[in-house]
Formats: C-alpha cells, sequence, structure tokens
C-alpha cells in the first residue's frame, strides 16, 4: 500500500503519459541546442523494467551510430582505441544497468523515466535519463541508486541535472511518506551525488566572518 502510495504520486506528477522509448537519439540531425520548461513536477515517468532497459538499449544503438567510420584513423586499433576512450563510460554505465536490473524487479523497485517537455513544443518530450530507485520500507527511505543517461544530452540539450534533482523531491514529498536519499549514487553515479549534495556542504560551512562560540 506504501508503495502504491509513492507510485501514485510519480504517476499524478507525469499525468499518466506514456513513456517515449526512443530516448532523443533521433535528433542527432538538428545543430540547435534545445531547451525546456522548468517543470519538475510533471517531469518523471513511471517505467516499467522491460522499459528502462529497452530505453537504454536504444541508447547503445544510438552509440554505435554515432560513432565515426574508420576512415582517417590509419589502423583499425587507432580506431578501436578513439572507441573506447570516446564512449566508454556511457557503454559502461547501461551495461552495469542492465546488471542491476536482473536482480531488482520487486514492486519496492521503481524506474522513472526524466521527460521534460521541449520549449514551443507542449507534445515533445525527450527522455534524457533513467533513474533507478528502490523504497526501503522498514527504514522510509526512497533511494536513488542509479542515474543512466542520454548520450545525446549533453551535446543536444540545455538543462541543468538539478532540474532532475528537484523532480525526485517533488514526487518524494507528494507521497509523505519516505526520506530521499542519494547516498547509493556515491558508489553507482558519483558525478551526480557531487554536483547535488556540494552545494548543500557549501552552506553548511561557517562563514569565515562568523566568531567561534567559546569552549569549555
Amino acid at each position: 500500500m506504501k508503495i502504491l502510495k509513492m507510485m501514485f504520486a510519480i504517476s499524478v506528477s507525469a499525468l499518466i503519459s506514456p513513456p517515449r522509448v526512443g530516448g532523443g537519439s533521433g535528433n542527432n540531425r538538428e545543430n540547435s541546442i534545445k531547451t525546456f520548461y522548468d517543470n519538475p513536477s510533471s517531469d518523471l515517468q513511471l517505467l516499467t523494467h522491460s522499459e528502462a532497459s529497452t530505453i537504454t538499449k536504444k541508447w547503445v544503438d544510438a552509440l554505435l551510430n554515432s560513432t565515426p567510420n574508420s576512415f582517417g584513423f590509419g589502423t583499425f586499433a587507432n580506431y578501436a582505441k578513439y572507441r573506447v576512450d570516446s564512449y566508454s563510460h556511457l557503454f559502461n554505465d547501461i551495461n552495469s544497468f542492465e546488471r542491476y536490473l536482473q536482480y531488482h524487479r520487486q514492486m519496492n523497485d521503481i524506474y522513472l523515466g526524466w521527460r521534460p517537455t521541449l520549449k514551443k513544443q507542449w507534445n515533445a518530450k525527450e527522455t534524457l535519463c533513467v533513474v533507478a530507485t528502490n523504497i526501503d520500507l522498514d527504514k522510509k527511505i526512497f533511494n536513488v541508486n542509479k542515474i543512466i543517461e542520454s548520450p545525446t544530452w549533453k551535446s543536444t540539450y540545455d538543462i541543468d541535472s538539478t532540474s532532475l534533482k528537484r523532480s525526485l523531491e517533488v514526487i518524494n514529498d507528494r507521497a509523505q511518506y519516505t526520506k530521499i536519499n542519494f547516498e547509493p549514487l556515491k558508489e553507482n553515479s558519483i558525478r551526480y551525488y557531487w554536483s547535488w549534495t556540494l552545494g548543500e556542504m557549501k552552506t553548511a560551512v561557517k562563514p569565515s566572518d562568523m566568531p567561534y562560540p567559546d569552549l569549555p
């Protein structure tokens, strides 16, 4: 019942619109950087584990199709090294996510697609990230475990990842049951963890002009 409450909160936020499996991979031909409406209360979409896997596999196809042919690299070895160096982190993230999916298919495992709305195109949404989460019922914690990003996000779409963080916080607040936890990202998506927590850490640091209290 408590998991259903969280899932209902997500569904309401997303207005229960069906996910677009393509994930934005078809926009490589467009040269302009696309921008989005800032609307974190409606940017997350519930996914089944099968839908999440389909999206990330399409991203693999997009990566393979976007790499240049071997012309101009001299030898195939040079070309192979280029592909590994340029795309290895994305391939590794997606492969790791596929392994994660094999063991996280319980009712409390929730998969989300981050699908903000493109400006001037209210019916157009792009899946920029797939987020793997789960609910710890005993501790009442909403764990954000993994974030897998679209290979076209940073080069084609202008939106900061803090918008994704706000979207996750909105659905957590709406459920009124769990405390959100970003700590698992330290193991699986450390760039997001430090990006999202560094600002909070800075605000916790005492200003240099604040006097220290007298110690007993």
